[in-house]
């Protein structure tokens, strides 16, 4: 039986975000941002972690970049293309310092 991972506070949806834009290539929010066509002082606050994200806005970058809501809001990194989750974990191992805290960003794994 797989174990439910419960909902996530803003900061790790927030940093979770960080890490999926670094690891899909985009090296600062606007790149980000304007790609995606999402506002920016919205998406700089959810990559904050000071506002949270609602599901319409996140339900875009499920559809243009093959992320899962279950990634985004609860850090469950099974359902991500494979070369993606590969990628993501790759960042957080080069970038411990920001991505240092694994557990609460991948559910644990």
């Amino acid at each position: 039986m797989k174990r439910r991972l419960p909902f996530s506070r803003p900061e790790n949806v927030g940093k979770r975000l960080a890490l999926t834009r670094i690891a899909l290539g985009f090296e600062n929010q606007k790149e980000f941002y304007l790609a995606t066509g999402l506002g920016a002082s919205a998406y700089s606050m959810w990559e904050s972690g000071n506002n949270f994200p609602r599901v319409e806005h996140m339900m875009r970058l499920c559809q243009e970049f093959g992320l899962t809501l279950d990634w985004i809001y609860r850090g469950d990194i099974s359902g991500l293309p494979y070369t993606l989750a590969m990628r993501i974990r790759q960042v957080i191992a080069e970038r411990q310092d920001a991505f240092g805290d694994v557990a609460n960003l991948t559910g644990g794994t």
